[in-house]
């Protein structure tokens, strides 16, 4: 009886795991999560643009068939109409241009008779996909072009302060590493779409061995596709009513900066115009 109860003591005081065994399998699960995390979040990026392409073929048969219905021979307004022509898609309202699926808006516009474009753009730019689609009456998928195209003298227009209004968020300071960011946000007051809008930068002064600035918008690097000596031109492309356009204007050195900084500089807003 004796070797019994020392057995079942022995049991009790080994049952479960120790500190150190449990710190050791928390550490090695924290790991895994962070090296495949990455992978995972490619992966849904990679389903979320595929599944975006396949939407916009759905739409583009389901505005054909509707077309052909329609006793006007046109084609829809807005998206419910499509009513059953179309599934899975959520939209805001019962008139809404506007739908969602899988990460990603579907924005319907350029509606007549013969013509209509539906585009594809992330929810969340570089969370929920990366790329931007398009579709038109031809019904080929396109990719967006990001660079920014045309005169700025004659085929844009600076958008007004009091329309498309900019605000400061906050700044922040790195000397030891030579790294300034300044966070601005645009906000669109216009009560309609802009279709194509570019930030420019223009450097007035550039002191303290800078080296230059680039442009983050909603965690995704806005490369400046047209830029003189003192002007840069970044695209941040569709911005819907009320939305807000978040961006860190980044400034780096060569070496950390003894002795301060100055940078002055305008920044402004520029939409393309619309066709005459």
């Amino acid at each position: 009886m004796t070797i019994v109860f020392q057995i079942k003591q022995y049991r009790e005081k080994t049952a479960g795991f120790t500190l150190v065994e449990t710190t050791i399998a928390v550490a090695v699960i924290s790991l895994l999560l962070v090296t495949s995390y990455p992978a995972f979040s490619r992966a849904k990026i990679s389903a979320n643009e595929a599944s975006a392409q396949k939407g916009l073929l759905t739409f583009r048969d389901a505005f054909v068939m509707f077309q052909i219905s329609d006793p006007n021979f046109s084609y829809p307004a807005n998206f419910s109409i499509l009513g059953d022509l179309v599934q899975g898609f959520s939209s805001s309202s019962d008139s809404s241009v506007t739908v969602e699926r899988h990460g990603y808006t579907y924005t319907l516009s350029n509606v007549t008779q013969t013509t209509y474009t539906i585009t594809a753009q992330p929810t969340q730019s570089g969370v929920t996909g990366e790329r931007t689609f398009v579709i038109d009456q031809n019904g080929a998928v396109k990719l967006v072009d990001d660079s920014v195209t045309g005169n700025l003298a004659d085929d844009w227009s600076r958008l007004s302060p009091s329309g498309f209004k900019r605000g400061y968020g906050h700044s922040e300071y790195e000397p030891q590493k030579g790294v300034f960011k300044l966070f601005w946000n645009y906000t669109n007051f216009l009560g309609q779409v802009i279709d194509n809008v570019i930030i420019a930068i223009e450097r007035t002064q550039f002191g303290g061995a800078a080296l230059g600035a680039k442009l983050i918008s909603d965690g995704k690097i806005l490369k400046s596709a047209k830029s003189d000596e003192k002007v840069d031109y970044y695209h941040i492309g569709q911005v819907e009513k009320g939305q807000k356009v978040e961006f860190a204007e980044e400034l780096r050195w060569d070496k950390p900066v003894n002795g301060g900084w100055w940078y002055a500089r305008s920044i402004n807003a520029y939409a393309q115009k619309k066709p005459k």
